[in-house]
């Protein structure tokens, strides 16, 4: 779920940042400009939802060797007298 919040927001901020583009979507979706990108993040969910790779639709690629697993900790209870 993050790869796919990560390219959701990658694929906005591309929108946002081209004024042309931002136009065209905010017509496309009919929102005003405060509410575009959520607008914009909901429609790659919606389009993108099946997706294996998210973030190969944006042009991003996942290094999963570098990547960080959680370990599940154990903890020992103290005993309160």
């Amino acid at each position: 779920m993050n790869d796919m919040m990560e390219a959701a927001n990658e694929a906005a901020h591309q929108i946002m940042d081209d004024d042309q583009l931002k136009i065209e979507a905010q017509i496309r979706l009919d929102v005003s400009t405060n509410k575009l990108y959520t607008a914009l993040v909901r429609e790659f969910f919606q389009l993108h939802k099946d997706d294996k790779d998210p973030l190969r639709s944006v042009g991003l690629e996942r290094d999963l060797d570098s990547r960080k697993w959680n370990k599940k900790r154990k903890y020992k209870r103290r005993q309160i007298d």
